[in-house]
């Protein structure tokens, strides 16, 4: 079929339904059009425009679903610019298509928006549209659709971002929402807040008063709440004074703000119900969250912090964001609301600690922390394996600077000494095996390193090569040190975990701690010259030991009695090299004999097989890279067998010949 043929068929068949609404849509031509003549038509933009009238003229007669002219729309339009939408016949109907009821059209209008993002001077010319600029936030928090809320949010950071003026762009930056532009004219940030109809939809909307126009019911302005609370912050980290400082005093009043609060205000500390609404209060937590890791630029009176923590703090938010999961049981929580507010509370710590290291070690919360973890993560040997894991207390655990994670004697003696030792190898959960991973592995050895374990996603911010890196890399060894003393089973239990294909889950934890633990980033120890300070004193905490003050630790008689020092001491310690290396060359299970089927048990049995074969490889190279440092050609021979081990394959050469091995493979 020929592109003339198939355009002759189109304008047939909208020929038909412009006279008759009511006719079906062919919507496999529709189809064919879109794949094979748009890409065409497109290098001539009188057709392309031709037809884009004729199908935006069909829009408003049309008495049947207008999915398919709206995707052939939305491929017409791509290469045309924000000038050339507003220059069609008859005009877009912006207003009209941004509507909450237009559900069909809301994304097409998005669409057609979002051009003007690529030219600061579009952006102007919207900024002059004001109902536009007001349908569009009505849009966003209003429209009962997920998918259409969350492109109406990213149109507008777009448009904001190519908006910022010059000078905004250079002191502040634009963030990572989109590529950066030259400045623009920052005409629409005066529409969005120099505008009281724009401005004041923000309070009218989203507040519990029912002092706006707005119809919406409790339902829809909770929406609209949790829609503003992400929004926000993309909007403070491209201009933090926008959401913080008052623009119009008469609106902010009325909704409860006193003189030169702004927004930012209104919103942390106004406009939800944290008393009759748990949900809306964990997404506050949530925001609090969000808030101290998006917007980082930082403070004029502390370098350590932001201008984002900097707020939380002065309005005592910081220290009530933290309480839920700090002190629980303080009277002034609901204990029914804390069952709900412990998680986003300790996410809200790991947030904090993890992204303001030295603000975290210098505060006064910082030894209340590793109490309260302390605390949280001594349970029984049963509630481990069994119970409801601590899996918000580990989240936390894992977020910390390793330094704070140092054994303290103000904690106590042996396995009290610090948080970490409280978490088992032996009796534990998968949960317990990722938090090891993520602190023993050390930190990122590069940007680009993937840290696959980890509880919740959370990783410390460490830049390679920077000395809060070596001092984390050398944390980290002694972190490892400590744990092995005490945990001398670590290895064999973690083998165990391996081996148990009933219990995927943990399965797979014990072996990507294995894999930290066999690509680690360490460093050495301080020597005992360079630190007089002992690293639990009070007056200098969280400092790395000396070889000296780590033997006092762990309560032996001498530095000497240390293991030598090695960047990688899993695999350079016989001790846990030899327990290590039989088991990698040994086959995996793959219960292919069983009768009946293979079902989960093969499914599991194949995971566990491939994460093995993986954990072949990285004690591969880590090998290779200890040999190639010319440092210990003395496990050579390792690489070797190792060598010889990936050659037979994923599953190994099983007992009986190998036959078991083929047909698991062939039957995936």
């Amino acid at each position: 079929m020929s592109d003339l043929d198939l355009n002759a068929r189109l304008q047939a068949h909208l020929d038909q339904v412009q006279a008759d609404p009511a006719t079906p849509f062919d919507e496999k031509l529709f189809k064919q059009t879109e794949v094979f003549l748009v890409a065409q038509i497109q290098d001539n933009p009188t057709q392309s425009i031709s037809l884009i009238t004729t199908l935006s003229s069909l829009l408003q007669t049309l008495e049947q679903d207008p999915a398919p002219v709206i995707s052939l729309l939305s491929k017409l339009v791509e290469p045309f610019s924000f000038s050339d939408i507003l220059s069609l016949q008859p005009p877009v109907d912006f207003v009209a298509g941004l509507n909450v009821a237009a559900v069909p059209f809301n994304s097409l209008v998005l669409q057609l928006l979002a051009k003007a993002s690529r030219s600061s001077k579009d952006v102007a010319t919207l900024a002059n549209m004001p109902a536009v600029a007001q349908a569009l936030f009505n849009l966003l928090l209003g429209t009962p659709d997920v998918g259409v809320a969350d492109r109406a949010a990213n149109v507008l950071v777009e448009l904001l971002t190519a908006d910022k003026e010059a000078s905004d762009v250079l002191s502040h930056g634009v963030g990572a929402e989109s590529t950066p532009k030259p400045g623009g004219q920052g005409l629409l940030w005066r529409r969005v807040f120099g505008d009281k109809d724009v401005y004041g939809l923000f309070y009218s909307i989203c507040s519990l008063r029912q002092a706006g126009s707005s119809s919406m019911g409790k339902r829809e302005r909770t929406v609209a709440q949790a829609r503003l609370l992400t929004l926000l912050p993309r909007l403070g980290r491209l201009d933090w004074h926008a959401i913080t400082q008052s623009h119009h005093p008469g609106i902010e009043q009325e909704y409860g703000l006193n003189s030169g609060q702004g927004l930012l205000d209104f919103v942390s500390s106004h406009m939800v119900d944290t008393k009759d609404d748990v949900l809306i209060h964990m997404n506050l937590l949530q925001f609090f969250s969000d808030l101290i890791t998006i917007i980082r630029e930082p403070s004029s009176t502390d370098p350590n912090t932001s201008l984002s923590l900097a707020y939380m703090i002065s309005k005592k938010l910081h220290g009530r964001a933290i309480s839920f999961w700090l002190d629980p049981n303080d009277p002034s929580h609901d204990p029914i609301d804390i069952r709900f507010l412990y998680g986003p509370s300790a996410h809200y710590l790991a947030a904090y600690a993890s992204t303001y290291h030295s603000a975290f070690l210098n505060s006064s919360e910082s030894k209340e922390v590793i109490t309260r973890l302390s605390q949280a993560l001594s349970i029984s040997a049963n509630q481990w394996v069994h119970g409801e894991s601590p899996k918000h207390d580990l989240n936390v655990l894992t977020s910390l600077p390793r330094t704070a994670l140092l054994p303290q004697r103000y904690l106590g003696t042996g396995r009290q000494s610090t948080p970490l030792l409280l978490v088992p190898s032996k009796v534990t959960n998968a949960d317990a095996l990722d938090a090891l991973a993520m602190i023993l592995h050390g930190p990122r050895k590069s940007s680009n390193e993937e840290l696959t374990y980890g509880v919740n996603g959370f990783s410390t911010l460490e830049m390679p090569g920077s000395a809060l890196n070596q001092t984390e890399a050398s944390a980290a060894y002694a972190l490892y040190t400590t744990y092995l003393h005490y945990h001398d089973t670590l290895i064999a239990d973690l083998l165990t975990h391996a081996d148990t294909v009933a219990l995927p889950e943990k399965a797979l934890a014990a072996i990507n701690l294995l894999a930290s633990l066999a690509s680690t980033n360490y460093a050495s120890l301080p020597t005992d010259e360079s630190s007089s300070t002992p690293s639990n004193d009070s007056s200098a905490p969280f400092q790395p030991p000396t070889p000296t003050q780590l033997a006092t630790l762990l309560n032996l008689t001498s530095p000497s009695q240390l293991p030598a020092y090695s960047p990688c001491p899993l695999l350079t310690s016989a001790a846990t090299r030899d327990k290590l290396l039989p088991w990698l060359l040994r086959a995996p299970q793959t219960f292919s004999n069983l009768v009946g089927g293979r079902g989960d048990a093969e499914s599991s049995a194949y995971k566990i097989a491939t994460a093995r074969w993986d954990l072949v490889l990285v004690v591969q190279r880590s090998v290779a890279r200890l040999v190639e440092s010319g440092n210990r050609n003395d496990i050579a021979w390792v690489g070797e067998a190792l060598e010889a081990r990936v050659k037979e394959g994923v599953w190994g050469v099983q007992e009986g010949g190998g036959a078991g091995s083929v047909v698991a493979t062939l039957e995936l």
